[in-house]
């Protein structure tokens, strides 16, 4: 089965702090580490270690952001041939400030929010037996008539489609 994921790729910084600062304020972090994020990213990841053939659908920028996730991901075996690279845009970036156990996201989408429909066609979809699409990709335009047109191509074909629905686009809509 060769499953296709749509949605967005971020790199995640997370750091440990012992409690956010008054506004203007500063706070130092006890722990901090980078690493490759997004719902698409690290089901990839997981579905590549289970020995299933997975390739993503989406854009980053040309940055050393893009290098980070794109690498280890291409190493897993993962196919990122779909995956646009665009010169003038930045990769998604996530910053996870974790006070008490307790994380809050402060996203950039970056790169994400740029993805076109005119990047998805039926050759894009050859050889698929999934498509799994995020809700973060539902977000804004023109993403979202990306993931419109994906879900038409992938019925016309009988592709089956699948949905991870995120928190915001649910509490957006």
């Amino acid at each position: 089965m060769t499953v296709l994921l749509m949605g967005d790729i971020n790199v995640d910084t997370t750091m440990t702090i012992h409690k956010y600062p008054k506004l203007g304020g500063d706070a130092l972090a006890n722990q901090i580490s980078t690493q490759p994020g997004g719902a698409i990213v690290n089901s990839s990841a997981s579905l590549a270690g289970l020995g299933e053939s997975v390739g993503l659908l989406a854009s980053t920028g040309q940055d050393a952001w893009a290098e980070m996730v794109l690498a280890p991901l291409e190493a897993l075996g993962v196919d990122i041939s779909r995956v646009v690279r665009l010169p003038d845009a930045t990769t998604g970036l996530i910053f996870l400030p974790i006070v008490n156990g307790e994380r809050t996201m402060f996203s950039y989408r970056g790169a994400n929010e740029l993805f076109h429909p005119d990047w998805v066609t039926s050759q894009t979809l050859q050889g698929i037996d999934l498509l799994h699409l995020s809700g973060y990709a539902l977000l804004t335009q023109p993403y979202r008539d990306a993931v419109k047109k994906a879900v038409r191509l992938a019925r016309e074909e009988d592709i089956p489609i699948s949905l991870d629905m995120a928190l915001e686009p649910v509490l957006q809509h």
